[in-house]
């Protein structure tokens, strides 16, 4: 009998269910037998770790399949073994955490507001997203914290962008220089996280400040923007964030605050959203949230 998801998997048995490989780690065993352990998430955005003593696993990843999987268990907990696959008629988009916005409407919404920068903010800005849109407007902007979703750089990114416009705006600072520096302040995780929405090595190397002001210098020196003030300003903000070098401009001040607010909220209500009203809720990195009734 077919399993819909990892949760119908009943020990003692071989079963077939559809699931996404993420991710394959080589590994060998005490007694120097080789296998792999395969990262996989089933349609309900559950994640296990499946090993397979067969033969390597060469499939392009992510990859979803038809999985035969037996189920064992180890320690009290449900151990995984891979007996064979096949090919699967699901999309990888059912495996993925689904979008929270429109991502035509949320585009839209966010270059109308790009456009109406001074032309040399502009230009870097649009032209930096043109050149990653694919990745932009898809990828999650982190594995497990907050956006970790479809569309999840876009939606932070529009969120920050309009927050730095108006609040500059509104304490009398370069509202044209904050909005450019929101629209590119997450382009970094198009380098940090890949298509299975898991970290790249660049994530731990990089970090993000460090990955959104290499994908703008790149653009800018191939396109002679490099000696610009604006240019200089611009990266300034993006690589004084948290763990990052000292603000030196009011801007990047508040660029740092308000990536703490637009990603910190998003963490906060997603434990929020599990939690019993009226009960208290720690999150991780936090501290402790009230759920409203």
């Amino acid at each position: 009998m077919d399993a819909k998801n990892l949760s119908e998997l009943k020990i003692g048995q071989e079963q077939y269910i559809d699931v996404l490989v993420q991710n394959i780690k080589k590994m060998t065993a005490r007694n120097g037998t080789p296998y792999e352990r395969l990262t996989i998430r089933d349609n309900n955005g559950n994640e296990a770790c499946v090993l397979n003593w067969g033969t390597p696993f060469t499939q392009e990843l992510p990859a979803v399949i038809r999985l035969r999987v037996m189920t064992e268990e180890y320690q009290e907990s449900p151990s995984y073994r891979m007996m064979a696959f096949e090919e699967s008629s699901e999309k990888k988009e059912n495996f993925l955490p689904k979008a929270q916005i429109n991502m035509r409407e949320t585009w839209k919404e966010l270059t109308n507001i790009i456009k109406t920068i001074r032309p040399d903010l502009m230009q870097i800005a649009s032209g930096v997203l043109m050149e990653n849109q694919k990745r932009f407007l898809y990828l999650p902007l982190s594995e497990k914290d907050g956006y970790a979703r479809q569309c999840g750089i876009l939606e932070a990114t529009a969120k920050l962008v309009k927050l730095a416009y108006y609040s500059a705006e509104t304490l009398d600072m370069d509202k044209d220089l904050a909005a450019a520096a929101a629209s590119l302040y997450y382009i970094g995780a198009t380098l940090c996280m890949d298509s299975s929405f898991l970290a790249t090595p660049d994530d731990i190397l990089l970090g993000s400040g460090l990955a959104s002001y290499s994908k703008v210098f790149e653009w800018a020196s191939k396109n002679g923007k490099t000696d610009s003030a604006d240019f200089k300003l611009l990266c300034h903000i993006l690589v004084s964030r948290n763990k990052g070098i000292a603000t030196a401009i009011p801007e990047a001040m508040l660029l740092r605050h308000l990536d703490a607010v637009v990603t910190g909220a998003d963490s906060i209500q997603a434990e929020l959203n599990h939690a019993e009203p009226g009960t208290i809720t720690k999150v991780y990195g936090y501290g402790k949230y009230y759920a409203k009734k």
